[in-house]
């Protein structure tokens, strides 16, 4: 099992949206969206 610490890999722009990948297997992906406030 992988683990990620997700505040770790957060990325901001205040350009454009940000996308991180966080796990990518054969079956499944997660990615995390980032979004400046």
């Amino acid at each position: 099992m992988q683990w990620r610490k997700v505040f770790e890999l957060q990325r901001f722009s205040a350009e454009k949206m940000q996308k991180v990948n966080l796990f990518d297997t054969e079956r499944m992906f997660t990615d995390l969206y980032c979004f400046e406030p």
